[in-house]
């Protein structure tokens, strides 16, 4: 298989999958906002709805091609997206210092 078709192939798979992510995604819009009309737990939905949006830039500047296309990039990239995400095994470092 020449070099081309493997490209192309990793390319349509690419384009698949950040496609079927943007399809999740607005499906999770849509349940945020249905959710939100109830107005339970307000604080913790919005924080949904700013990982969602997020995420959703993510994908757009994997489609815009902002990440080196040599780099596997797979569905674990998203939990690092949370800005209070502390790696496992770690706790947080305490207010007013660094580590």
């Amino acid at each position: 298989m020449s070099p081309q078709i493997t490209t192309a192939r990793r390319a349509a798979a690419r384009a698949s999958w950040l496609g079927k992510l943007s399809e999740a995604l607005d499906i999770a819009d849509k349940l945020t906002v249905e959710l939100s009309r109830e107005a339970r737990h307000v604080e913790a939905l919005a924080a949904l709805a700013a990982r969602i949006a997020l995420i959703r830039a993510e994908i757009d500047a994997l489609r815009l091609g902002r990440f080196n296309p040599a780099d596997e990039v797979g569905p674990e990239w998203s939990i690092l997206l949370a800005s209070n995400h502390t790696p496992c095994g770690t706790s947080p470092p305490p207010p007013n210092s660094s580590r």
